[in-house]
């Protein structure tokens, strides 16, 4: 299975697919060029044989859930993208705490879903833009609450021994990072959450998505954080210190609500953005001696 033709038509008779598919249309910044090959399962059966597949195409592959923390290049990606914002998307209550979340749940919607249900533990963490599976990988957090705080074991799909449970004292866990071997995904994650008045735990995801409202950059094209934050230190004060809040390259604009988002204010350029990075990154070494290490994900050719 070498051709292009013959890849598209084998992955066409498992699930939607789209080629040369403008990576904009998936990511929240609405930023990048297009992908080979776009790869659409809907449920967890056609996921697994899609990823059965994609062992025996020699080409390059991505995953991308809500596309919440990329930049993508304007040259776009060679290779397969297979976009799980659509897939697999089952809440299970699997005991009287215990809850499995397929990897294409939003983050948001399994929130207010365990509020409704009578369960709280993941509040502050409403209205981060991400899936089920994003939220694993990048360890989400906010307000001092992290994905792995209720996290009790994560179910993972690999290229070299197919599917594998993976159990809390296994997790390799650090500051926005889940670490997995190459090519591996994950799809579902099992979760310890309290009993609450459901009436409780809305009013509470209420108060955090309003700081949110008043302190980040919503309704924005962007991609969240661009830096993880230094030790003892935010990204967000060190940039605005550094006086680069309102800087701009082209439509790439340092957000005047947080300073450590940059937003897409019309027709963006990934290369604008990665100017703006840099420019950002020199001074801030410049002036506190700090390397501010990215949060986003690259896609595709950057001068890295």
């Amino acid at each position: 299975m070498n051709t292009q033709h013959e890849i598209t038509e084998k992955f066409a008779a498992i699930c939607a697919i789209e080629e040369n598919y403008p990576l904009s249309m998936l990511t929240t910044f609405e930023i990048g060029g297009p992908a080979s090959l776009a790869i659409f399962p809907e449920d967890r059966k056609q996921l697994l044989n899609v990823l059965e597949l994609i062992k025996s195409v020699k080409k390059p592959w991505i995953v991308i859930g809500r596309g919440s923390n990329l930049l993508v290049s304007d040259s776009g990606f060679d290779g397969i993208v297979l976009v799980l914002r659509e897939g697999p998307k089952r809440m299970i209550k699997v005991d009287d705490e215990i809850w499995n979340f397929e990897c294409g749940v939003l983050l948001s919607n399994a929130i207010t879903h365990l509020a409704y249900e009578g369960y709280r533990g993941y509040e502050p963490l409403a209205g981060i833009p991400g899936t089920i599976g994003g939220a694993v990988i990048m360890n989400a957090g906010a307000y001092e609450v992290w994905f792995d705080d209720n996290l009790i074991e994560v179910e993972i799909w690999s290229p070299y021994n197919g599917i594998k449970t993976v159990k809390q004292e296994d997790f390799k866990v650090s500051y926005r990072h889940f670490r997995l071997c190459e090519y591996e995904i994950i799809l579902s994650a099992t979760l310890f959450f309290e009993p609450a008045k459901s009436k409780e735990v809305l009013a509470n995801i209420e108060k955090y998505l309003q700081m949110r409202k008043h302190t980040q950059p919503l309704g924005e094209k962007c991609a969240g954080c661009i830096f993880k934050n230094p030790r003892n230190s935010h990204a967000g004060f060190l940039i605005e210190q550094a006086d680069l809040k309102g800087s701009s390259i082209g439509d790439a604009t340092i957000s005047n609500a947080h300073s450590n988002f940059i937003i897409n204010k019309g027709a963006a350029s990934a290369r604008d953005v990665w100017e703006l990075i840099q420019i950002i990154r020199e001074r801030i070494k410049k002036i506190f001696e700090i390397e501010l290490e990215l949060e986003i994900k690259l896609i595709g050719n950057f001068d890295v």
